[in-house]
C-alpha cells in the first residue's frame, strides 16, 4: 500500500516528457541543464511546489504525471503555482488491453482537489489525499519539541518526501535537511512515525496533555484573580464567611423589627388607621353621590325632551281643530297598488284624489279636542316632574360638593399628622435606613466572597484532578518515548542494513573497525563513532547519505513501514573523484542501487540524477540533457534545432497526448 511509482512526467508548456521505467533510472546531464529542476518538479508533482524555481520554468503551466499507488494508476495534473488553493486534477486510469495504448485507457474515477488549503465546498486537500492513498497516518506534532503546550503542526506528505528526495545541495552536507531547525523537527517526526516511536496514540496523548496544561494555566490565572480579590479580606474559610453572614442577617432582622415597631407606634399616635377608614368611607359615598347626580341629570334631560315632544303634538292638534280636518302629514304621488303616478288635479276638492270618493267628515272634531286636553294634562305633569328633578339634582350636587370638601379635609389631616410623626422620628428613621443599607451591602459582599471562595475551593479541587491527569499522561508518554521492543528491533535492523551498505561501498574512516549506528536522540547516522556533522570528507558524506537513505527504504519495505518506496538521488558524483579509488566508489554506488532495486523486484523505484554515469549503467539512462538540449524546451529552440520546422503540437492540444517522449 505504501508503494509509489512515477511512470511519466510531462511538463505542460515546457515541451518535455520523461518516462521512468520500473526500478532504476538515470537522468544524465552537465551542470545548468536542468537535472535539479527535474527533482524540484517531481517534488511539485507529489507535494508542494518549491519556491524560487528557475526562470525557465515560467513557461511550464502544470506538471502532469502518471503515478501508481499500490495497484492503482492515477494521472495527476498539478498547476505549477504556489497558491495553496490551486486545484489539482486527478483521474484513475484502467489500462487498455495494450498497456502502451494510453489513448484508449478507461477513466474510472476523477477528482478535483485544492492543493494544500481546504475550501468550504471541498474539505479534502490533495496532500491529505496523498497521505490516505499511501496509507500514511495523519498526525500532528508540537512545534516546539520541549514545550508540549505549543501549537501543533501536521506531518504532511512534504515531510515524508524529505526521506524520498535527496537534493544535490544537501547530499554532501545534511541528512534530509537536518541543519534547518523547522525541517529537522519534521525529519525526526517522520522517523518516529515510520518506526513506531511516535504514533496516532502518542499524538492523542500529547493533545490531551496540551489540553490539560492549558486548562491548568487557565486555573492558575483564575486562582490568581480570586486570591487578589480576597487578599485584603479577613476571610480564610467558608465558616468565617457564614458566621459573618449570620450576624449581618440578624442585624437586618433587628432593624426590620424596630422599623415595624415604629410603624405600629405611628399608627397609634397619628390615628392614621381611623383616618384612612374615614377617608375610604367618604370616597365611597362621594362615588355614589356622583353617580346619583349623573343619573338625575340624565332623567331631567329626558323630561325636557318629553315636554318638547308633547308641545309639538299639541300645536299640530290645534292646527287640525282650527282647519276642521284630519291631521294628515302626507300625500300620495303614486298609486299604492300599481305604482302609477297620481295627480291631485284628477278630482275636485270635495273628493279624494286617490279613491275619488267623498271623504267621511262626521265626528272627528270632538275627538281632536279630547286628545288635545289629554296632551295638555301630560305637559303639566311633565313640568311638575321636571321641577322635582331640579330640586333633587341641586340636592345631589350639594351633597357631592360637601363630600369632596370632607375628603380634602380628611386627607389634609392625615398628611399633617404623618408629617408631625415623621419630623419627630426623622433622625432615628434616617439612622435606621443608613444602617440597613450598609448591612445589605455587607451581606451582598459576603455573598460574593462566599461564591469566590467556593469557586477557589472548586478550582483547587479541579487543579488537583488535572495534575493527577497530567502525571498519568506524562507517565504514558514516557513509556512511549522509551523505545519499545518493536521500534528498537527496527532501528537495529536499520543500523545493520546501513552498515551492510557502507561495507559494500567500501567506506573506511580510519584503522578502527567500520561501525554504523543511529543516534537515539537525534536519529542521525553515526559512522565509526563519528556523528555525521564530524565527517570531514564531502565525498564520504555523499556515500554515507546514499547508504543511509537506501537503508531506510529497504528496511521499510522489509517491514511494511509507511515510508513511500521512491528514492530520488540528485548529484551522486558530487565531490567524488573520477580516478582510482574515488572512481571505484562511484561505481560501487551505482552497483549498490541497481542491485537493491533488482533485489526488490520492482517494489522500490530509484531515480538518480548525475553528470557522470558509469558505462554499465547506460541502459538505465532515460534522459540525457546538454547545453543544446536543456530540460525546458521552448518552441523557438525547437525551430532552430529542426531547421524552422514546428516542434509539434503542445500537449494540451486536440489529442491531449504528448508530442515527444525523451
Amino acid at each position: 500500500m505504501h508503494e509509489l511509482r512515477v511512470h511519466r512526467l510531462d511538463l505542460i508548456g515546457g515541451r518535455r516528457t520523461i518516462d521512468f521505467p520500473e526500478g532504476f533510472s538515470v537522468i544524465r546531464g552537465s551542470i545548468t541543464t536542468g537535472k535539479t529542476t527535474v527533482v524540484r518538479l517531481l517534488r511539485a508533482l507529489l507535494g508542494r511546489v518549491p519556491n524560487h524555481l528557475p526562470p525557465e520554468t515560467g513557461v511550464v503551466r502544470s506538471v502532469r504525471g502518471r503515478v501508481t499507488f499500490g495497484s492503482e494508476l492515477w494521472e495527476i495534473d498539478r498547476p505549477l503555482v504556489t497558491t495553496k488553493s490551486a486545484v489539482v486534477s486527478l483521474s484513475r486510469r484502467e489500462p487498455a488491453d495494450d498497456e502502451d495504448d494510453v489513448a484508449h485507457e478507461l477513466i474510472a474515477d476523477t477528482l478535483r482537489l485544492p492543493a494544500e488549503r481546504p475550501t468550504s465546498t471541498v474539505p479534502l486537500t490533495y496532500q491529505d489525499w496523498l497521505l490516505a492513498r499511501l496509507g500514511i497516518p495523519s498526525v500532528a506534532v508540537p512545534r516546539a519539541r520541549t514545550d508540549i503546550t505549543s501549537e501543533t503542526s501536521p506531518v504532511t506528505i512534504n515531510d515524508w518526501l524529505l526521506y524520498c528526495i535527496v537534493r544535490d545541495d544537501e547530499i554532501d552536507t545534511a541528512v534530509f535537511g537536518h541543519k534547518d531547525t523547522f525541517t529537522d523537527r519534521k525529519r525526526r517526526a517522520v522517523f518516529e512515525i515510520n518506526y513506531g516511536i511516535y504514533s496516532a496514540e502518542v499524538a492523542d496523548l500529547q493533545a490531551q496533555l496540551r489540553s490539560v496544561e492549558l486548562r491548568l494555566e487557565d486555573l492558575d490565572r483564575s486562582n490568581d484573580a480570586v486570591r487578589a480579590f480576597l487578599k485584603d479580606t479577613p476571610f480564610s474559610s467558608l465558616d468565617d464567611i457564614d458566621e459573618q453572614t449570620t450576624v449581618v442577617r440578624d442585624a437586618i432582622s433587628e432593624i426590620s423589627a424596630q422599623a415595624q415597631s415604629v410603624a405600629s407606634a405611628g399608627l397609634a399616635e397619628t390615628q392614621s388607621r381611623r383616618l384612612r377608614a374615614q377617608i375610604s368611607d367618604v370616597e365611597q359615598r362621594l362615588v355614589s353621590a356622583a353617580a346619583a347626580e349623573r343619573a338625575a341629570a340624565r332623567s331631567r334631560a329626558e323630561l325636557d325632551d318629553l315636554h318638547q315632544t308633547l308641545s309639538t303634538q299639541s300645536e299640530r292638534l290645534t292646527r287640525a281643530i282650527v282647519a276642521d280636518e284630519w291631521l294628515v302629514d302626507f300625500d300620495f304621488v303614486v298609486c299604492p297598488r300599481c305604482g302609477t303616478s297620481i295627480e291631485p288635479s284628477r278630482s275636485d276638492e270635495d273628493h279624494c284624489y286617490l279613491c275619488l270618493q267623498t271623504p267621511h267628515q262626521s265626528g272627528f272634531h270632538d275627538e281632536l279636542v279630547v286628545e288635545q286636553e289629554r296632551i295638555a294634562s301630560q305637559m303639566v305633569e311633565t313640568q311638575s316632574l321636571a321641577e322635582l328633578r331640579d330640586d333633587e339634582l341641586a340636592a345631589l350636587r350639594s351633597e357631592r360638593e360637601r363630600l369632596e370638601q370632607e375628603a380634602v379635609l380628611a386627607n389634609a389631616e392625615l398628611d399633617r399628622r404623618t408629617a408631625e410623626f415623621l419630623s419627630q422620628r426623622a433622625e432615628s428613621l434616617v439612622v435606621a435606613a443608613g444602617q440597613r443599607a450598609g448591612l445589605e451591602a455587607r451581606l451582598l459582599q459576603l455573598t460574593e466572597y462566599r461564591q469566590l471562595l467556593i469557586r477557589y475551593t472548586d478550582l483547587e479541587g479541579q487543579r488537583a484532578a488535572l495534575e493527577d491527569e497530567r502525571a498519568d499522561l506524562v507517565d504514558a508518554l514516557a513509556q512511549h518515548e522509551r523505545l519499545g521492543t518493536r521500534a528498537e528491533e527496527l532501528i537495529r535492523a536499520l543500523e545493520a542494513r546501513f552498515l551492510e551498505y557502507l561495507q559494500r561501498l567500501h567506506v573506511s574512516l580510519s584503522d578502527l573497525p567500520l561501525t554504523a549506528a543511529i543516534n537515539r536522540a537525534t536519529y542521525l547516522p553515526v559512522v565509526t563513532e563519528r556523528p555525521f556533522d564530524e565527517l570531514s570528507s564531502q565525498g564520504l558524506t555523499v556515500l554515507v547519505n546514499v547508504a543511509h537513505a537506501l537503508a531506510h527504504h529497504t528496511v521499510s519495505l522489509d517491514n511494511d513501514l509507511p515510508l513511500p518506496s521512491l528514492l530520488v538521488l540528485d548529484g551522486l558524483s558530487n565531490n567524488v573523484g573520477h580516478e582510482g579509488f574515488d572512481l571505484e566508489r562511484r561505481d560501487d554506488t551505482y552497483r549498490l542501487l541497481m542491485d537493491e532495486v533488482a533485489r526488490y523486484g520492482g517494489r522500490l523505484q530509484v531515480i538518480a540524477l548525475d553528470n557522470d554515469v558509469p558505462a554499465f549503467a547506460d541502459d538505465a539512462i532515460v534522459l540525457t540533457l546538454s547545453p543544446d538540449d536543456r530540460l525546458i524546451r521552448t518552441e523557438a529552440a525547437q525551430l532552430d534545432e529542426q531547421g524552422g520546422e514546428s516542434f509539434g503540437r503542445d500537449e494540451d492540444e486536440a489529442t491531449g497526448a504528448p508530442s515527444e517522449r525523451s
